[in-house]
């Protein structure tokens, strides 16, 4: 152990921001390796997603009181609870196993975690590790080896299969390709999104360590080791004692009534559905977490086991989705001779398009707050208070709906965003001009497959949170 510490203390070293040699900052910007980072736009992976969440490894220094929150720097100093895994305060140990496994390992997925010593990236590590001991005992094989055992964990890349050795000797070619371009970087959002338009190569072939941590590990989890109940059961022997349920209040009431009604009507609590900023959440006993996991719907193997059979066993087109209205808008635009072109455009109900909502639906309407969400980006949009108060309920009921259905996409994060880049030229084009959540706000609405990115990176978030408490429940004894 204590050459691990060595070696990490004289890797992360303090660095002067006029000679970046492993991480820090220069002109505003974070390097890493001598790779800048640059984020997605706005933080809507994190800070402005439907719930605020730690997914990037490295996030906006806007958004950010700690850049560098994710990145384990000083096993010597470590403490209980310094470091957040998708949103649950981890217990120093569980970190120290890891790099203990490595010393002992030498396997390149340990060296990959050496070299990238974020949270996320390690957690998801002591979840193969934890898998790999439990299975070297049901085989009764204590000669098992590691990285034969990765061959487990699996996913597409412009499809065709791969395994997460074979991502890991991807990344590294990755590295070496572009070890001149300091806009490449694993790590950032920017390189797994190809958001930074100015560039003209968008990075649709290549794949970064968020295809591990939100794809190759926990949907091989899902799909090979937990996939039937007595399997879950099996690798996951939950103490179920430790988990409960309590009321979080995601949203403050009062905000939401403002928003529903207006600044200047008198508060009341009743004409506020509790679903709107309440859930009954799942906690972990002697864990600080941010909750994102509702209470199970189903009752069949009990608390801890039913979320996670929900968030497995469901997705996107499994769900029961309510009826939604849709609108039109009206182009009341004029020309006069003393103003010249005044845009205007009334949104208006348009009951024959009311119709059974799908997953699309349901990301779209959960982004669309008021009236403006629905008309072009120039000039007024009008709306009666009847229209602009059905799109403030459907704001409500659909982003209620997605936070308190345990559920995951069937899309693979950030892979089915690439396909995306690689089959559509049109899209790729406009990505290339605008970037990426360029349209989000509150007066203009984004680009549909914005909303989708976004809801599924949460939804991948989500699940490796539900992993967590489980994992840790199961295995840190």
């Amino acid at each position: 152990m204590k050459k691990i510490i060595c070696l990490l203390v004289m890797i992360f070293c303090t660095l002067n921001a006029d000679d970046i040699k492993e991480y820090g900052m220069k002109d505003d910007i974070f390097y890493y390796l001598g790779k800048r980072t640059i984020g997605t736009p706005y933080d809507y992976l994190d800070s402005k997603n439907y719930l605020s969440i730690n997914f990037s490894l490295i996030q906006d220094e806007y958004y950010s009181d700690n850049l560098t929150k994710n990145l384990i720097t000083n096993l010597n100093t470590l403490k209980d609870n310094d470091y957040k895994a998708f949103g649950v305060e981890l217990p120093k140990n569980v970190i120290l196993e890891v790099f203990e496994f490595g010393e002992k390992h030498k396997d390149d997925f340990s060296n990959l975690v050496k070299q990238y010593p974020f949270v996320q990236l390690v957690f998801s590590q002591w979840l193969t590790i934890k898998l790999y001991e439990k299975q070297k005992q049901l085989t009764n094989n204590p000669n098992l080896d590691y990285e034969e055992f990765l061959k487990n964990f699996t996913s597409t890349s412009n499809h065709k299969s791969y395994n997460l050795l074979d991502a890991i000797h991807q990344l590294k070619l990755e590295n070496f390709n572009h070890k001149d371009d300091e806009f490449f970087n694993i790590i950032d959002t920017a390189t797994a999104l190809g958001v930074w338009g100015r560039i003209d190569h968008l990075y649709i072939n290549d794949i970064t360590l968020y295809d591990i941590i939100y794809d190759i590990i926990p949907n091989s989890i899902r799909k090979v080791f937990l996939k039937d109940e007595k399997l879950l059961k099996t690798y996951l022997p939950l103490n179920q004692d430790q988990f409960y349920y309590k009321e979080y209040e995601y949203e403050d009431p009062k905000e939401v009534f403002k928003y529903l009604y207006g600044e200047n009507v008198t508060y009341n609590e009743k004409k506020v559905p509790k679903k709107y900023y309440q859930m009954d959440a799942l906690y972990l006993k002697d864990y600080n977490i941010n909750p994102l996991i509702s209470k199970a719907k189903i009752n069949k193997l009990g608390i801890g086991y039913d979320e996670l059979l929900e968030l497995m066993q469901n997705d996107q087109t499994s769900l029961k989705y309510p009826e939604i209205d849709e609108f039109k808008v009206i182009d009341e635009t004029k020309h006069s001779e003393e103003y010249g072109w005044e845009f205007q455009y009334k949104v208006v109900l348009d009951p024959k398009k009311r119709h059974k909502a799908n997953y699309e639906d349901m990301v779209r309407l959960s982004q669309t707050q008021n009236e403006y969400g629905y008309a072009p980006r120039h000039g007024e949009t009008l709306a009666d208070d009847q229209v602009e108060h059905i799109i403030k309920i459907q704001y409500c009921n659909t982003r209620a709906f997605l936070l308190q259905n345990n559920f995951h996409s069937q899309n693979l994060v950030f892979e089915s965003f690439r396909m995306k880049l690689r089959e559509d030229e049109d899209f790729k084009r406009q990505i290339k001009e605008n970037t990426i959540f360029t349209e989000f706000g509150e007066t203009i609405g984004p680009k549909a497959y914005d909303w989708i990115v976004q809801s599924d990176a949460f939804l991948a978030y989500r699940f490796n949170q539900a992993l967590t408490l489980a994992f840790l429940n199961a295995y840190n004894k």
